[in-house]
C-alpha cells in the first residue's frame, strides 16, 4: 500500500489517542493538588493558630515611677543571685525580663588648689595692678583669697587685701616709688553648701586642704616719681678748706617730681643745696597752687668729671654729677648734661 494513503488512514486514530491522553492527565490534576499547595494551606492554619493564641495573651510591663524603686531594690546586696558574675556588670532574671545594669560607683569630694598665673602690672605710675587665676582644680568649694605683698627680697610678707568669691584683681596703690615688690595669692576654701551635691553627701575638707597658696610673683619695680638733675655744681678742694675750713660742697639743683592732679612733671629750681642738706620743699605754682617738691633725699655728693664728647671725636667735656642718698639708703646718681627720657 501506498505510504501516504497508509498515513492518512491512521492519523484520525492518532490524534483520537492524543486527545484520549490529554483528558487522562486533565482528570488527575483536577482529582489530586501539587505538594506546594498543601505546604501553603500548613502555613494559613499555623497562623491561624498564633493569631488566637496571641489575642487570649497579655504582656506585664512595669509601669512608672513603681519601677525605678522596684529596679534600685533588686540591685540590693544579696536580693538576687547574680545570674551571671561579673566585676562590674550584673545580670538579674525575673519572669519574662532579663535586666542588664552597669553599676558605676562614684565618689564626690571637695577639691581645692593653688591659684595661678599671678602677675602684676607696675605700667602706670603710683599703682601695681595685680591679678590671678582660681585653679582648676577646684571643686565643690567657695574661695576667698589673701593677696600678700613684700618689699625686696628680704621683706616680711603682709596681707595687703582680702577678696571675695570671683574677685581675681585688685589695685595696689599704696606703693612707694622706685621700690621693688613681690606678691602671691593665698586661697582659702570652703565646701559650697548651696550645692545639693554637698548638702547630700555632707563633703568637707580636710584641714590641710583649707588654705592652698600660689607661687610668689616678682619682683615688680614701680614707677619713679622723683628726678634731681644738676643745673651747676660746686665742688670744695683743698684750697678751698685751707682758705675756710667750713667751706662745703653745693649745687643748683632742678627737682621734676610727679603730680598726680595733672599727670606730668611739675619742675623747680632750688639753688645753693649743701651737702647733707634735705633736697626739695613745698613750693607754690602758676596760678597759685602749693605743690611739695620733697623728695626724702640728701645731697651726698658733687663732682667734676671728663668725659668723651658725645657729638665732637677726640674732645673731652666737663660733667658735672651729684649723688643724692634717700631715706632707705639707696643712692642715685644724676649729671649735667643727660636728661631722663620722659622728661624730655
Amino acid at each position: 500500500m501506498d505510504p501516504k494513503l497508509l498515513a492518512l488512514k491512521l492519523f484520525d486514530k492518532v490524534v483520537l489517542a492524543g486527545f484520549a491522553v490529554w483528558l487522562v492527565l486533565a482528570a488527575k490534576g483536577m482529582v489530586t493538588q501539587p505538594p506546594e499547595l498543601g505546604l501553603k494551606d500548613q502555613l494559613d492554619k499555623d497562623l491561624r493558630s498564633i493569631g488566637e493564641h496571641m489575642k487570649g495573651t497579655t504582656v506585664p510591663v512595669a509601669g512608672d515611677p513603681g519601677w525605678r524603686a522596684k529596679l534600685e531594690g533588686q540591685l540590693g546586696a544579696g536580693a538576687v543571685p547574680s545570674a551571671k558574675p561579673a566585676a562590674t556588670w550584673l545580670f538579674h532574671r525575673r519572669p519574662g525580663f532579663l535586666h542588664n545594669i552597669f553599676v558605676e560607683r562614684v565618689t564626690f569630694r571637695c577639691k581645692h588648689g593653688a591659684p595661678t598665673d599671678v602677675a602684676a602690672d607696675a605700667s602706670q605710675r603710683g599703682q601695681v595692678v595685680v591679678r590671678w587665676k582660681p585653679s582648676l582644680e577646684n571643686e565643690y568649694v567657695l574661695c576667698t583669697y589673701e593677696l600678700l605683698r613684700r618689699t625686696g627680697e628680704t621683706g616680711d610678707w603682709q596681707v595687703i587685701y582680702t577678696a571675695g568669691p570671683g574677685t581675681t584683681e585688685y589695685v595696689d596703690s599704696k606703693v612707694a616709688p622706685r621700690t621693688e615688690y613681690f606678691y602671691k595669692v593665698l586661697s582659702i576654701a570652703e565646701p559650697d553648701q548651696d550645692s545639693p551635691v554637698v548638702q547630700r553627701h555632707g563633703m568637707k575638707l580636710k584641714d590641710d586642704e583649707l588654705r592652698r597658696e600660689s607661687s610668689e610673683h616678682g619682683p615688680v619695680r614701680t614707677q619713679r616719681d622723683i628726678y634731681v638733675i644738676p643745673q651747676s655744681v660746686i665742688p670744695v678742694t683743698e684750697e678751698d678748706l685751707i682758705r675756710d675750713p667750713n667751706a662745703k660742697a653745693s649745687a643748683q639743683l632742678r627737682v621734676y617730681k610727679w603730680d598726680p592732679e595733672t599727670s606730668t612733671f611739675q619742675n623747680q629750681v632750688f639753688p645753693n643745696v649743701r651737702l647733707e642738706q634735705p633736697i626739695g620743699e613745698k613750693k607754690k605754682l602758676r596760678g597759685g597752687r602749693e605743690f611739695d617738691f620733697t623728695t626724702g633725699a640728701v645731697l651726698e655728693d658733687v663732682r667734676h668729671e671728663s668725659r668723651p664728647h658725645p657729638t665732637i671725636p677726640g674732645h673731652q667735656q666737663k660733667v658735672g654729677v651729684i649723688r643724692i642718698r634717700f631715706a632707705d639708703g639707696s643712692t642715685e646718681e644724676f649729671n649735667d648734661k643727660e636728661k631722663p627720657a620722659e622728661l624730655q
